[in-house]
């Protein structure tokens, strides 16, 4: 795949090819939305999200947890 910069990106997503980055748990996270990979569960009820930011904010804005 085509990378916009050599240097700045080493990994580019095979499925879309619009997803670029340095980092490789980057580009796994990014390719788990490809397939709808949830693996962050909340405890308290049935949200689930692809990163562990989304889920605290979900327990602090609906359950009123820190």
């Amino acid at each position: 795949m085509p990378r916009p910069n050599d240097f700045k990106y080493k990994y580019v997503c095979f499925l879309c090819a619009h997803f670029h980055t340095y980092s490789v748990s980057n580009l796994k996270t990014h390719i788990g939305t490809h397939f709808d990979v949830r693996p962050f569960a909340c405890d308290m009820c049935d949200f689930r999200s692809s990163r562990n930011e989304k889920l605290k904010v979900h327990r602090f804005q609906v359950h009123k947890l820190r």
